[in-house]
């Protein structure tokens, strides 16, 4: 009875003294990545993101592989966070490849990204603008990342294109043009990948010879007379009116001669007026610069 005993005690005491075994370590099952948009231009930021993973200890290593049109264009470092910031420089199809590592079992379990869609930014033409009889200002929008700028001119809108210039600035004074001939621009810009845009759409000008008020008087109570140049290649003038010599002019009228009297104006006012040429051709008005401002005290 007494070795019974004794054989019971030492079976307990060396249960008693085993390590406690784990459990366990539950393998990873699935994950899902996720990005914020899946539609974006160049140079706007891709963030993508681990969610949901199921299974494993919780501690985790992430790397993250890029690729481009399914080819592999960046290869991630392992990392801690479970998210990834990254900036296309050029349109195409995006996807990331994500590897988690569970740190404790070293199990591993990677997943390929639904693709994000990166598209090239528009360019466009925001002014053209005519300097004098043989010239016009074209000014485009700024394009981040863009290198250099290409201005195309034509006299048809379809065909006939010719490189104007090169250059890295947002404007250009194009220079020996006929004037009254309606002009088409178009611009494109050259990409952080060596490679250029497309082109925006066409926009249209004409040059027209700079004019001013030759003449300007009241010639009776509450009225106002005012000639001025006429322009080459004009269709007709726009005629704007302030109380001010520097700001607040609005339109008052567009006409095809190159003279008028305004009536039923405020006796002792003294008024400014400003004209400038206009072009139609088709549906497009092209518009030149205004002349200095003149002004009048009305009778």
């Amino acid at each position: 009875m007494k070795r019974m005993l004794a054989a019971m005690l030492t079976a307990l005491m060396l249960v008693t003294f085993l390590p406690f075994a784990s459990p366990p370590a539950q393998a990873l099952t699935s994950l899902s990545v996720a990005a914020d948009f899946y539609s974006l231009y160049v140079g706007e930021e891709i963030f993508w993101f681990v969610d949901d993973i199921q299974g494993g200890s919780g501690n985790y290593e992430f790397t993250f592989d890029v690729y481009k049109n399914g080819k592999l264009l960046k290869i991630g470092a392992a990392q801690t966070d479970d998210y990834l910031y990254f900036t296309p420089t050029s349109p195409g199809r995006y996807t990331v490849k994500v590897e988690v590592v569970d740190l404790v079992t070293l199990a591993t379990l990677s997943k390929v990204s639904d693709p994000v869609y990166i598209f090239e930014i528009p360019i466009k033409i925001t002014n053209v603008e005519s300097l004098g009889t043989s010239s016009l200002k074209i000014t485009w929008q700024k394009i981040p990342g863009a290198t250099k700028y290409q201005l195309w001119r034509s006299t048809n809108k379809n065909t006939g294109w010719v490189l104007a210039k090169t250059t890295t600035g947002l404007f250009h004074a194009n220079t020996y043009l006929q004037a009254g001939t309606q002009y088409f621009f178009k611009v494109r810009y050259y990409t952080p990948d060596g490679e250029w845009s497309k082109f925006s759409p066409a926009a249209a000008g004409v040059p027209m010879a700079k004019i001013s008020i030759t003449w300007i008087c009241s010639p009776g109570k509450g009225r106002v007379r005012l000639s001025w140049q006429t322009s080459d290649g004009a269709s007709g003038y726009n005629v704007v009116m302030s109380r001010r010599s520097n700001r607040g002019f609005r339109s008052v009228r567009t006409l095809s001669g190159n003279s008028i009297t305004f009536s039923a104006l405020k006796s002792g006012s003294i008024l400014y007026f400003k004209v400038r040429p206009y072009r139609k051709v088709y549906s497009i008005v092209n518009w030149g610069v205004y002349s200095p401002a003149r002004g009048v005290r009305v009778r």
